[in-house]
């Protein structure tokens, strides 16, 4: 979707309530379909992921840019946050010997 259809469909020029849950599944697939695009054109790393999550910030700010008087600063950053957390921390490449990308935690001992 454009930045355009993102306000038209959320209404985002008329309302400041809107379901941000919708919103992040679109943007994720927009996001994805970003992520196969660049996985087809040739080889797949940390700089073409930079490339890719770059793009889907700019049509996310592109789309709060029409309605920045509507939403707080810190709404339209809590959203990002979620957003990266629950879409994009999931499609980054392996860097080669830096873990299998999913970080976990060696229990301690107890005190």
């Amino acid at each position: 979707m454009t930045p355009r259809e993102y306000v038209e469909k959320y209404r985002l020029d008329k309302t400041i309530r809107f379901n941000h849950d919708a919103f992040v599944d679109d943007l994720a697939i927009d996001f994805r379909k970003l992520v196969e695009t660049h996985k087809a054109g040739g080889s797949w790393g940390p700089g073409k992921f930079l490339v890719v999550v770059k793009d889907i910030r700019r049509k996310y700010e592109a789309v709060f840019n029409t309605t920045r008087s509507h939403f707080s600063a810190s709404m339209i950053a809590g959203l990002w946050s979620y957003f990266y957390a629950v879409v994009v921390s999931k499609e980054r490449p392996n860097e080669g010997g830096r873990g299998e990308g999913k970080r976990t935690r060696t229990p301690g001992p107890r005190s």
